[in-house]
């Protein structure tokens, strides 16, 4: 339907259930400021508006911080710009002291005359004043103030707290009373200048000490009515701001601003411009850059990552110099290769980045994009383990029980974390790692160690044979297991079988190396530091006696058993 949905994520006006007295606060601290840089969304398109409401008995007013995307405004009509029954009220305290003028007066008499020939629509900067203005709590839509204890008339308006990188402006075109049928559009002009910024600072809380301006970059446009319509976009040229470009479904054509102009804008899409001082950040971050290039080898570095930098050279408020999320616990890169470590990041001198960081936060210095040995080492480990595991799974998994007459039974949940992991790429960087971790069956017994009703094959658990079990045991580790005669798990328990334990995992003899470092204890516990799992495991030369030792830990608590056939149940590995 052409024009659903109003903007849900956007303050709504007048809609009776944000006239709670219950506030919820502002939002701020640690979660709130980790949420602003969560993703390129945020970092883009997110910004806060404050809802104030007061008690028109007692007074009292009630403040409320929330993110929002995007916002939707309504267009208002003649009388509310006239000044006439219904007109908006004041301002956020940002435009206060640009009172009325005799100017002022003279075009609200000479505009109500002008609008009963013809109507010359508003500005959108009108559509957000509608926006921001004060709005009766009254009727149905009576505020709940918590100190009166009661429904009262009341007052609320919206403010911005901070404006995002690119706001998004949705004109609220459409309107549905009652039913779909009676749905009508709004087709009143709505002008937005093409050339000239848009000036927030009137709506914003607190008053800027500068301008906040914004150019516009976009708009969509909705040509119809509620029955049918087309939309067509529009948007700039980023290095040529006075080209503009139509997008009408596979056709794309070189269009005037002026004609840009004439469109029925239904959403607007304007970019915050920045201020001198961000364009001399910009222009310095460029120039330093390029710089660094050419005389890499002769200067000490910094590598802030390639997201920076495009923060940096197209934002007016880039956020902190983040490198943490690149480093390994060791305070390396975590990654396999020096290619791969390079990929993220750019060099700039050293004196650049501490400029950077101490203007915008951020950190720490990488000086050198240096591998970390030890996260090298775990990876291969972890590459080498998972694709020898694929191979013996694909080798010994049956939809029977196999060499054996049990079926071991593995909760459901391990087994689709062990699904992901073993059919995962190779993974680069240590943060990609995704292994399951213990065989973990407790999920399936209740306090009392007992095992909780009405469990269900497939959904609950899944059951493999001996050598898949004895396989998971020696990979993974963990238990307890829960071995049965068939798939139910509440028949009869059936003996552990571990005669069938695989001949490729023993820890004596020609398979000895490969059977270590396919281990949990080699790869998981040790991370691939052979030297380090000698002087843990190794008994003399051998490290028999621990391998025994530790399969104690898979064997069945009264009344349990545990297998494994990802195929018993048509699931392949």
């Amino acid at each position: 339907a052409a024009g659903g949905g109003e903007g849900p994520s956007s303050p709504a006006r007048g809609s009776g259930d944000g006239a709670s007295g219950k506030r919820s606060g502002d939002g701020e601290g640690e979660n709130a400021k980790a949420m602003h840089y969560a993703s390129i969304i945020s970092e883009l398109f997110q910004g806060h508006v404050v809802s104030t409401v007061r008690c028109l008995e007692c007074q009292r007013t009630s403040r409320t911080k929330e993110p929002v995307y995007d916002v939707s405004v309504q267009i208002p009509n003649p009388n509310e710009l006239s000044g006439g029954p219904g007109a908006m009220g004041e301002l956020p305290a940002a435009a206060a002291g640009r009172g009325p003028t005799w100017t002022g007066m003279l075009g609200n008499v000479t505009g109500k005359v002008k609008s009963w020939f013809y109507d010359k629509g508003v500005e959108i900067s009108d559509c957000l004043r509608k926006f921001c203005a004060t709005e009766p709590l009254v009727g149905k839509d009576k505020y709940d103030c918590e100190f009166c204890k009661r429904k009262t008339d009341g007052e609320r308006r919206f403010a911005f707290k901070d404006l995002p990188e690119v706001l998004c402006i949705h004109i609220k075109r459409f309107r549905y009373d009652a039913s779909w049928f009676n749905a009508t559009k709004n087709s009143r002009v709505v002008t937005f200048p093409v050339s000239k910024p848009l000036d927030m600072s009137p709506f914003l809380e607190d008053p800027p000490a500068h301008p906040v301006e914004y150019r516009l970059i976009g708009v969509i446009q909705h040509i119809g009515s509620m029955g049918g319509g087309h939309y067509i976009s529009y948007c700039q040229h980023k290095r040529k701001p006075q080209e503009w470009y139509e997008f009408d479904d596979l056709q794309v054509s070189l269009v005037s601003p002026e004609q840009v102009e004439r469109a029925e804008p239904y959403v607007l899409f304007y970019q915050r411009m920045p201020s001198k001082g961000n364009k001399l950040d910009r222009q310095t971050f460029k120039n330093d850059h390029r710089r660094m290039q050419e005389n890499i080898r002769r200067y000490l570095v910094s590598h802030p990552s390639a997201p920076v930098y495009v923060r940096l050279t197209t934002m007016s408020q880039p956020g902190p110099l983040d490198n943490y999320e690149y480093l390994c616990p060791h305070q390396l890169l975590g990654c396999y290769s020096a290619e791969m470590a390079a990929e993220p990041f750019i060099p700039i001198s050293r004196v650049m980045f501490q400029s950077l960081v101490q203007k915008y936060g951020g950190g720490p210095v990488i000086s050198a994009l240096e591998i970390c040995p030890k996260c090298q080492r775990h990876i291969s480990s972890y590459n080498a383990r998972k694709q020898a595991e694929y191979d013996l799974v694909s080798k010994y998994d049956t939809k029977c029980t196999g060499d054996g007459k049990g079926w071991y039974l593995v909760d459901a949940v391990w087994v689709n974390k062990w699904k992901r992991y073993v059919r995962g790429e190779h993974v680069s960087d240590i943060a990609d790692m995704t292994a399951p971790g213990p065989v973990s069956n407790s999920r399936l017994f209740d306090k009392n160690d007992a095992l909780r009703n009405n469990l269900r094959l497939r959904i609950d658990y899944i059951g493999v044979n001996a050598r898949v079990w004895w396989l998971f045991m020696h990979v993974h580790g963990g238990g307890p297991a829960i071995c049965r005669e068939d798939l139910d798990i509440y028949s009869a328990g059936h003996p552990l079988e571990t005669e069938l334990k695989l001949e490729e995992l023993k820890l004596a003899g020609p398979t000895a190396d490969f059977a270590r470092r396919v281990s949990h204890r080699y790869v998981d516990e040790c991370k691939g530091d052979m030297e380090l799992y000698e002087q843990r495991y190794c008994i003399g030369h051998s490290d028999v006696e621990m391998a025994d030792a530790s399969e104690d830990s898979a064997q069945p608590a009264p009344g349990m058993a545990v297998a494994t056939s990802a195929e018993a149940q048509n699931s392949e590995p």
